[in-house]
């Protein structure tokens, strides 16, 4: 039976079965190619988000431990300046 389908078929293409299959296949290996593509550029897209989202919370953290350490260190410039005033 699957024999006859695919005699038939040949049959029914005749010369041109073979460009036909290899044509098909063609199709087949591009959109394989593709949908792999889309997979590897969607997995280095996720990785990338993390990466991203990994050094926006260090960003802020370190501006916000150097806005705190600039805030100290006016503050203690301040004392130091007034007490260079008294003193003098």
């Amino acid at each position: 039976m699957m024999q006859e389908t695919l005699t038939s078929l040949i049959n029914a293409f005749g010369p041109w079965a073979v460009l036909v299959v290899v044509v098909a296949a063609a199709f087949w290996f591009i959109k394989y190619m593709f949908d792999r593509n889309d997979a590897r550029i969607q997995q280095i897209t996720d990785s990338h988000k993390t990466e991203v989202s990994e050094l926006r919370a260090l960003f802020t953290e370190t501006i916000t431990a150097n806005t705190k350490a600039i805030q100290e260190l006016t503050a203690y410039i301040k004392t130091l300046t007034r007490e260079e005033d008294h003193n003098a």
